[in-house]
């Protein structure tokens, strides 16, 4: 019999890394990942339908909020998941 333990912050960073790669999946490009950035608003179109978010780098002493788009946006803010999904 044996145990082992499992770092789930190194399994993390090594999704995130490995997700920066640009062609990691043959054609596909990397992702930008960012520190310190905290979520302000969703971006939608005319339709309603959400199609990014409006973004803080909490690191700037202006703190003026930028825009991301994306084609997929995913709620994964843990415990404060409503928070984020009230703001829809």
């Amino acid at each position: 019999m044996s145990e082992a333990q499992m770092h789930d912050s190194r399994m993390n960073l090594n999704t995130l890394f490995t997700a920066a790669v640009d062609s990691f999946i043959p054609g596909m490009k990397g992702a930008t990942l960012a520190n310190y950035v905290e979520f302000s608003d969703f971006l939608k179109d005319e339709q309603g339908k959400i199609i990014g978010a409006m973004c803080v780098d909490k690191m700037d002493p202006k703190g003026k909020p930028f825009p991301i788009h994306a084609k997929v946006v995913v709620n994964c803010a843990g415990v404060h998941a409503d928070v984020i999904r009230q703001k829809d």
